[in-house]
C-alpha cells in the first residue's frame, strides 16, 4: 500500500493531513513522526511541517524561554521546540507558599513536579533554571483570589497567573537578569495559537482542540505580552499530545493532568479559605420560599451554581445567590429552571487585544463565560455608566456570577475580556427569611 502524505496549509499555518490507509488521525501523526526520525532535528522540516506548525520553525533559530511545569503539555512543548531547532532554556517557576495545612504537608507538594521537570530537561539536553516568584505570586494571584472571595465574587486565579506571573513577573525577571534582546519568545504548554495578520500583528487564536482550548485563561494578556508568546501544542488535540509524549518517551507521558485551583495544589480549598477568612455562621435560605433550611460557616465557602458541599438533605440543592452583607446563602432545587436563565450581563474592566477597541466591538461577536467549548453569539453595547457595558447573548445561561470573566471572540480570534459585575435581571430577592431561629 502506498503511504502518500499531502500537506495543505492556509495563511495561518493550519495544516491538514490526508493519509491514505489510515483511519485514525493520531495513528497518522505517529506514522509521520516515525518517518521523521534519523537526524538531530528528527527529519527535514518538510516532513515535520504538521508537527512543528505552531513552533515558528520557519523563522529560523529563535532564542526561547520555555516555561515547564512537570506536566505532559509543557514537556511536549519543550520537545517540539527542540525539534524545530530553536535555542532553548527551560524555566520552572517556584510559586508555592510556606503555610501549614493539616490535610497535606510535611514535604513540598510540588516536589514531584520539579523532579519530572529535571528529567524532561535532561532528556532534551536543555538547561533548567528555577525562578523564585513566591512573593509576586502571593501578591498578585493569591491575595487577589482571597479578596474577591471575601467580596462575594468568583475569582479566576488562572487568568491572573498567566497575565501577572507567567507572562508578567517572569518576563520582568528575564529582562532584569539577561541582556536586552536575549529572548525572542516565551513559550508555554497552553492550548492556544498565535497567528499573524496580514498587517504583521500577532493575535491570539483558539487551539485546534476546542474542548481543551485555553484562550479563555489567556484573554487578560496585553498586546505587548502576546508579541513574545509561543504555544507549540496549540495545533494539536490533547490525545495527540499524549501520543507525542509516548513517541518521545517523555518521563511525563503517563502523568495525569492537574486539577483544581492553580495555587492550591493538594491543599483543600475550604481549609485554605478558613485559614485566611475564618468562619462566621450564617443561614441557608430557600430562594423560592425564603424558609431557613440550615446553617453554613460563611458565604465565602460557597459560589453561585455550587452543588457539592452544601450538606443539606432533601436536595439536590444549588447555590443560587448570596447576600454578602447579611451572610445569607440562597439555595434552590430549581436552579436549572427556565425562570433562572439569564441572557445578559453588565461588565467592566475591559482588556482589548488584537488591535480591537471598544467602539469596534459592537458587531456580532462570540463570548465565553467559562473555560470549555461552550460559546454564545453576543452583542456588546456600551452603557452610559462609566466604564460599563451590556452584553446580550443569543441563548440562556444559569452561571453568570460577579467577578467571573467574559471573553470575546471574532470567529476564533480572541479579542479581549471583561469582568462580569451584575445581571440586569434581578437574582434572588434580598427579602429577610421567614424563620431566623
Amino acid at each position: 500500500m502506498d503511504w502518500d502524505i499531502f500537506f495543505f496549509s492556509n495563511n495561518f499555518c493550519s495544516i491538514f493531513i490526508f493519509i491514505f490507509g489510515f483511519i485514525d488521525e493520531g495513528m497518522a501523526l505517529l506514522f509521520l513522526l516515525g518517518r521523521a526520525e534519523g537526524n538531530e532535528r528528527g527529519g527535514s522540516l518538510e516532513e515535520e511541517e504538521y508537527v512543528l506548525a505552531c513552533c515558528e520553525a520557519e523563522a529560523g533559530p529563535l532564542t526561547v524561554a520555555v516555561l515547564v511545569s512537570g506536566g505532559v503539555d509543557s514537556s511536549v512543548a519543550l520537545s517540539l521546540l527542540k525539534r524545530a531547532g530553536h535555542k532553548l532554556k527551560a524555566f520552572y517557576l517556584q510559586i508555592w507558599f510556606e503555610e501549614a495545612f493539616d490535610n497535606y504537608w510535611g514535604e513540598c507538594p510540588w516536589e514531584d513536579d520539579l523532579k519530572y521537570v529535571k528529567e524532561v530537561c535532561e532528556q532534551a539536553g536543555v538547561e533548567l533554571e528555577v525562578v523564585p516568584l513566591t512573593k509576586e505570586y502571593w501578591d498578585m494571584v493569591v491575595s487577589y483570589s482571597i479578596n474577591e472571595i471575601k467580596a462575594g465574587c468568583t475569582p479566576n486565579p488562572d487568568m491572573m497567573c498567566n497575565s501577572k506571573i507567567k507572562f508578567g513577573a517572569f518576563v520582568d525577571y528575564l529582562e532584569a537578569k539577561y541582556p536586552t534582546g536575549t529572548w525572542d519568545r516565551v513559550a508555554s504548554g497552553h492550548y492556544a495559537r498565535i497567528r499573524q495578520t496580514e498587517g504583521g500583528e500577532r493575535v491570539l487564536s483558539m487551539s485546534r482542540d476546542e474542548r481543551k482550548d485555553q484562550t479563555y485563561f489567556l484573554a487578560s494578556l496585553r498586546t505587548d505580552q502576546l508579541e513574545r508568546c509561543m504555544f507549540p501544542i496549540g495545533c494539536f488535540a490533547k490525545d495527540e499530545v499524549r501520543m507525542l509524549a509516548q513517541k518521545f518517551e517523555l518521563a511525563t507521558r503517563d502523568r495525569k493532568d492537574s486539577q483544581g485551583i492553580c495555587f492550591l495544589g493538594k491543599v483543600d480549598f475550604d481549609e485554605f479559605i478558613e485559614k485566611h477568612l475564618g468562619t462566621r455562621e450564617g443561614l441557608f435560605v430557600e430562594d423560592e420560599t425564603k424558609e431557613v433550611m440550615g446553617k453554613h460557616r460563611g458565604y465565602w465557602f460557597h459560589t453561585i451554581g455550587q452543588r457539592k458541599g452544601i450538606g443539606l438533605s432533601h436536595g439536590p440543592w444549588y447555590v443560587s445567590s448570596k447576600d454578602v452583607e447579611n451572610n445569607i446563602v440562597y439555595i434552590s432545587k430549581n436552579y436549572h429552571n427556565e425562570v433562572r436563565e439569564r441572557s445578559s450581563f453588565l461588565c467592566s474592566g475591559f482588556n482589548w487585544i488584537a488591535g480591537i477597541t471598544a467602539p469596534q466591538a459592537k458587531g456580532v461577536l462570540r463570548c465565553k463565560v467559562r473555560h470549555g467549548p461552550g460559546m454564545y453569539e453576543c452583542k456588546f453595547t456600551e452603557t452610559e455608566a462609566g466604564g460599563m457595558a451590556r452584553v446580550d447573548i443569543k441563548g440562556k445561561d444559569h452561571g453568570f456570577a460577579p467577578g467571573q470573566y467574559a471573553v470575546f471572540y471574532d470567529d476564533d480570534i480572541c479579542i479581549g475580556s471583561a469582568i462580569i459585575r451584575s445581571m440586569p435581571e434581578p437574582l434572588a430577592s434580598k427579602a429577610p427569611p421567614r424563620d431566623v431561629s
